[in-house]
Parts: C-alpha cells; structure tokens; sequence
C-alpha cells in the first residue's frame, strides 16, 4: 500500500524536517542535460539506460543520511518521457534499502508537460503493489514555483582540421589525449612534431591531468576504458575553468572526443550558465551535422592514479584545482555508487549535495 501526500513545501524544507530514512527522486534523461549543475561525471559512469535509476547516496556529518534518485524516462533531453518508465525501478530499489519514505515533485509535469493526474494513477499503483513496505510518499508542489533557467553550453560543429584554429588567439584549443594511446595519436603526434610539447615531459604526464602547453593549448590525460573515465573528465572540465583562459570558446578535435555523444552533454552540462557565456566547437573535416547515438565500449576496468613532482625546469604549467603552477593536477577524486548495474561506494560532499538538490527543483 502507498499513501501521496501533496505538500506546499519545497523539497528542501520537506527534506529538513523528514525523519528516519527517506530518499528524493526526479527524472533526467539519458544525456542527463537537464540536470542542472550536478555532479554529472558521478552519473555517466553509473552508465544508466532508459527505464533505470542512478543514485547517489548523501552521507553528512551529524545529520541524516539519504539517497538522491535519478530516474532516467528518455534517451535525450527533449524527448517526451515514457510514462511506464517512470517508477517500477525506483521502487525496487527503495525496496533494496528498505527505505519507504520518498519525498519528490510532480515528476515530469514541470518541463516535460506530463499530465499530473495520470502521473498520480501511475504512481498509486506502481506503489500499491508492494506488500512487504507501505510507502509514504510526498510530491512537493509549493504555491508560485517558478523553474530557473537552464542553458547548456551552445555547440557549433565545423568541417575544419583542429590545428587550423591554434593561430587564433581567441579561442581555446583542448586536446583529449588517451594517455595509453599516445605514441599513435597522430594529433598528439603533430605536437611533438612542431615542438609544442617534448616526448620527455609528456613521460611525467599522468592520468587526470591538465597540461597548459601554451596561452591556447591545453592538453587532458585520459583513459577511455578507465571505470571512472566521466569524473576524472568533469574534473578536468572544472580545472580548465579555473584556469581563467582568455577565451569562453573551446575547441575539441572530434576525433579525440572519446565516448562522443556522453563527452559532449557533460561538457555542455558543466560548462553551462556561466557568466563568461561558453561555447564549444567540435572540428572534423569529415564532420556530419547528425549527433549519432552513443557508440563505444564502456569503462570495465579501474587505473589507479600516479603522481609524479614535475621537473625543476619545466616551464609548461599542469593545473591542480584553483592554481595555475608547476604542480600535478588531480583527476578524478570521486568514485560513484552505481545505479541498478552500478558498482562502488562514495561519500558526497556538501557542495555536490547542494548542486543534486538543485537539479531537482530546477526540472521536476
């Protein structure tokens, strides 16, 4: 049995006041887009299909612990969700934790215009259904609640070679570089070849890394099979903005981008709502207009990270965090806990807990 109780509190007043354990659920798609400023790495490598629930679990000291649901209804951000995919895994895993207090909005009837009512019916069944828990569930609906905006960052795809852009001062080269991969990437290749960057300081490169060759050039060590290929990118992302470049617009070499169409909506997602207005082009002479679905085979296996202190004359500048210096940027710090098929265990931060709450009032 199940009892839907309508509050004209927001989630974070109803969070506040709950007691016991309890979990907050809302829908995304696929190409998580519409979740505004979460920590979308995390979810990536959950790797979550249609129908499917990703999860993050908040752990805080001294206050209650609980679980962030992310329901995935489509593949794409402007898809109209499927109705029977809304619930049925949500409530197997509250079943698994044995968790029968779930706060939400009214789940997809903000953005994605479903119809409350039949929303209601689905959700009264799919939960009446449950013999072993009696779940208490409340849909958020506070009284002139206004949706913020949310724009991701606009792509621009042209048929041109990526190094044609490296004379122009005013946009910023990034270069993915699979660091297991180097010695036959034939981009990397043509940075060794014009002395933009030296095969031994490229030997101290380790996974996770930014590397800031010139004012325009900046290259990311990655690994396309590592387990936790998306954090280590959402971080790299975010140690590339803080390194304050002189332009807002980015430059990738298709080619390189790897896991495309999942690389590119975590791109758009972080580098979204930004005062400096970013925008991202993907060059590729052989570039099609169409975004193609999802090919390539998902990470399997972890790489653990090394680091090594850069040597003392070295003038190229690695990122680490907040600074521009001579110091190993990071990668990757956060290990997700898997949705359905996931795997591992994490501990949120405050930060990325407040950014996953406001990806759920942002789009119901």
């Amino acid at each position: 049995m199940s009892e839907i109780v309508l509050s004209s509190k927001t989630i974070f007043e109803e969070i506040s006041e709950a007691c016991g354990s309890f979990a907050v659920a809302h829908c995304v798609s696929e190409d998580l887009q519409m979740s505004r400023g979460v920590a979308v790495g995390v979810l990536l490598d959950q790797r979550v299909r249609v129908g499917g629930v990703a999860e993050i679990k908040v752990e805080k000291e001294k206050e209650k612990d609980f679980y962030i649901f992310y329901s995935v209804t489509k593949v794409l951000y402007y898809h109209k969700p499927t109705q029977i995919h809304l619930f049925v895994q949500l409530k197997d895993r509250l079943k698994d934790l044995g968790i029968n207090s779930l706060i939400i909005p009214k789940l997809g009837c903000t953005l994605d215009g479903l119809n409350w009512y039949q929303v209601h019916g689905l959700l009264k069944n799919t939960f009446d259904g449950s013999d072993e828990l009696k779940f208490e569930i409340t849909v958020c609906d506070p009284e002139n609640f206004q949706i913020p905006s949310h724009h991701p960052a606009p792509i621009e795809e042209k048929s041109i070679d990526f190094f044609d852009f490296s004379t122009t001062s005013s946009i910023n080269n990034i270069l993915p570089v699979e660091i297991t991969c180097a010695s036959t990437n034939n981009m990397f290749q043509k940075c060794l070849t014009n002395k933009l960057l030296t095969a031994d300081l490229w030997a101290t490169v380790r996974l996770g890394q930014v590397v800031r060759v010139r004012d325009n050039l900046v290259i990311w060590a990655i690994q396309g099979d590592n387990v936790t290929f998306f954090q280590t990118l959402e971080t790299q992302i975010n140690e590339t903005v803080a390194m304050g470049l002189n332009s807002s617009i980015w430059t990738f070499p298709k080619s390189e981008m790897i896991h495309y169409n999942a690389f590119l909506s975590l791109l758009r997602s972080q580098l979204a709502d930004n005062e400096r207005r970013y925008g991202i082009v993907v060059s590729d002479r052989n570039m099609t207009t169409q975004v193609n679905q999802f090919r390539g085979k998902w990470p399997r296996i972890s790489t653990s990270h090394r680091f090594h202190s850069p040597n003392s004359n070295n003038a190229i500048m690695v990122h680490q965090r907040d600074q521009t210096s001579c110091v190993r940027g990071r990668g990757g710090r956060l290990a997700g806990r898997g949705g359905r098929d996931g795997s591992a265990e994490h501990n949120m931060s405050t930060a990325i807990y407040s950014e996953a709450l406001r990806s759920i009032v942002s789009v119901g």
